[in-house]
């Protein structure tokens, strides 16, 4: 009676190990599902945002390209063939009033609200502000100067190269 005891006790003591050790494994399996699926809700919302920002551009340059044809339609210049929608319209550069030739250049790609092109040559130790001053003859609003992407408004107080403008773009956008 005594050995029936000892291994009734014994096969509760292998019983209880083998449920604590399935008990552990769910848990690692319900982590791991849950990791899994945040991981790909992180990917659905990049995705959507990636979604939102194309849809942002696609208006632009619809309204670009209407602007393009109005300006066709008012007798403006078309370059390149017969259609506006076929116009190559090649940005103006354009020197920054105070170049130092001594220090290093850079030329930055300037998207203005009337959806006209310019390509500025500036310093790169000149200031974001000065760019934006030199914009404001362009647009009489108040507006943001935008880059990077996911597009970003610029800090006015940094340099050029703080600002990792080097050989890069500006999106003027109306406040």
């Amino acid at each position: 009676m005594l050995k029936l005891r000892e291994s009734k006790e014994a096969k509760e003591v292998r019983m209880k190990s083998e449920i604590d050790k399935m008990n552990r494994e769910i848990a690692k399996l319900k982590l791991n599902n849950d990791l899994k699926s945040s991981g790909l809700e992180k990917y659905k919302r990049g995705l959507e945002k990636m979604h939102d920002v194309l849809a942002e551009h696609d208006m632009e340059y619809q309204i670009l390209e209407q602007h393009v044809e109005k300006k066709a339609q008012q007798g403006g210049e078309r370059l390149g063939g017969d259609s506006a929608k076929n116009s190559v319209i090649s940005p103006q550069v354009v020197r920054f009033p105070k170049v130092k030739e001594d220090a290093p250049k850079t030329k930055v790609k300037l998207r203005l609200i009337s959806g006209e092109s310019k390509v500025l040559e500036v310093n790169t130790d000149e200031k974001v502000e000065t760019i934006k001053k030199f914009l404001a003859q362009f647009c009489s609003n108040d507006f943001l100067m935008m880059s990077g992407f996911p597009m970003h408004p610029l800090d006015s107080e940094k340099t050029i190269e703080e600002a990792k403008l080097i050989n890069g773009s500006i999106v003027q956008k109306l406040q």
